[in-house]
């Protein structure tokens, strides 16, 4: 997922951003899972409200991207990549195993056959789709966001270029995701859900807040939680008139003045469970939640938000303490 240490080149932890991630990786757990029934209108606004998750990730990933030095902006952008590409395969295994025993029962040629034409594998690139693991889209996205800057940066091109494309893309988003459902029409979820509109975007903003960090005193603490706390009224308001989507206007609102609060206050939101889950966790929890869910699903009919969170916790810490004892880097 994101690979860094959420260390500044000081070298000083935003914890603040441990306790984003923190709240991010569950509330993508609460969107997969559902605790309400989506009928119900309570049911919607939690999901809805859930929607910053995604777009927090691409923050963190894009405010930890930021370099003076090309040198190791290149290094930093080649080694992430290669990390995420290495994490991608082996969480595509993982879900490749589970579907081909549960769903093909082990029928290999059909699998291939409806998973590999070579329509699907033109449609996994186009759109950054996993073929196993839906959510792994993020991933996938999140390599194509590395490789666009490591290009511009190769060739001496300022990732700064595509902040005039910021408003551009959150805007087509926002139309295909939101807005269109009001005259009527509606798009493919892969068609907004995807590096371009949903990845790009929020990971530029990140970039684009570290690069203007001296300047975000100018937005003080108490503007910054008001400005967030419009965006949740924003969010709820628009449920009520266009129901479920990817996200909202007041999603966007929120997240950005929230992320800008935590970098601006980097230690107030430290406690040792939040900052070890959203330090260490989230990237397995990330992985691993869906999978929680199908395997709860076939004993319990509805699996609950609670049983789903505790057993990713759990299988994630057993795996952190694993890699941790054999001394295992991805």
């Amino acid at each position: 997922m994101a690979y860094f240490n959420n260390k500044k080149d000081n070298n000083n932890i935003i914890y603040s951003l441990n306790f984003l991630k923190f709240l991010a990786v569950f509330g993508v757990i609460c969107i997969h899972c559902s605790i309400f029934p989506t009928v119900q209108y309570k049911g919607l606004v939690i999901d809805a409200l859930a929607r910053f998750s995604v777009p927090a990730f691409f923050l963190i990933s894009g405010f930890f991207s930021y370099y003076d030095d090309n040198s190791i902006a290149l290094h930093k952008y080649k080694t992430r990549m290669v990390k995420l590409i290495k994490l991608f395969i082996i969480a595509n295994i993982v879900y490749f195993l589970f579907e081909f025993y549960t769903v093909y029962f082990g029928n290999l040629t059909a699998l291939i056959l409806e998973k590999f034409t070579l329509y699907d594998i033109f449609y996994y690139f186009t759109y950054d789709v996993s073929p196993f693991g839906t959510h792994l889209w993020f991933i996938f996205a999140l390599i194509y966001c590395y490789l666009l800057f490591y290009i511009l940066t190769k060739f001496c091109v300022k990732p700064k270029i595509l902040y005039k494309f910021i408003p551009i893309l959150i805007a087509a988003t926002l139309f295909m995701s939101e807005f269109c459902k009001l005259i009527g029409m509606t798009f493919p979820l892969e068609y907004y859900r995807n590096f371009l509109f949903m990845g790009l975007p929020f990971f530029t903003i990140g970039y684009y807040i570290h690069d203007n960090e001296s300047n975000l005193n100018k937005l003080s603490n108490t503007s910054a939680i008001i400005l967030a706390f419009s965006g949740i009224l924003l969010t709820i308001l628009e449920v009520s008139f266009v129901g479920m989507s990817e996200i909202f206007v007041g999603t966007v609102i929120f997240i950005t003045f929230v992320f800008i609060w935590c970098v601006k206050n980097p230690n107030r939101l430290y406690f040792r469970i939040t900052d070890f889950i959203g330090g260490k966790l989230f990237t397995s929890m990330y992985i691993l939640h869906v999978l929680v869910i199908m395997i709860l699903a076939e004993t319990i009919q509805t699996p609950s938000f609670i049983a789903c969170s505790v057993l990713t916790v759990l299988i994630s810490t057993l795996i952190y303490l694993i890699n941790t004892k054999l001394n295992i880097k991805f």
